[in-house]
């Protein structure tokens, strides 16, 4: 097994799994896997803005706008004024967005979870703890150069 097959293999099924599962289930017409981007960074964005999105996306703020604008049309988000200082406007996912996402994604963990408690010891899950979180943490900005 090459590792870095295996991490590509990893990214890919994720992806298309994800973008399968939302636009088979949704009521929101089919999302763009872009669509679908988005709205798993504002899911797990706490007090997200549209400009902290686009920093996060590394998309003009203009972009994330149109983008955020698109998904409240289609129900999937929502805006919330805040309250301490009313120029500013969180962007959440929709109360049925966020039961979809987090329902479907829930189960999903826990069946994973589930598989791999079968089969591996917790020894070895443990270090598949701690190598999910050095990729996760991984810094995708730095080039091979530096």
């Amino acid at each position: 097994m090459d590792l870095i097959n295996e991490i590509r293999r990893f990214n890919y099924y994720a992806s298309m799994n994800e973008a399968r599962l939302l636009n088979k289930e949704n009521h929101y017409g089919r999302l763009s896997h872009n669509s679908i981007l988005y709205l798993t960074v504002i899911n797990n964005t706490p007090d997200c803005t549209v400009s902290k999105l686009a920093e996060l996306m590394d998309v003009t703020r203009s972009a994330a706008t149109i983008k955020v604008n698109e998904l409240i049309k289609q129900g999937a988000l929502e805006k919330i004024q805040c309250k301490q200082d009313r120029r500013i406007f969180y962007i959440r996912l929709s109360s049925t967005m966020k039961v979809f996402f987090n329902d479907v994604f829930v189960d999903i963990y826990n069946q994973i979870g589930e598989k791999l408690q079968e089969k591996y010891t917790q020894e070895q899950l443990d270090l598949f703890s701690d190598i999910m979180h050095t990729i996760t943490s991984y810094d995708w900005g730095q080039t091979a150069n530096e």
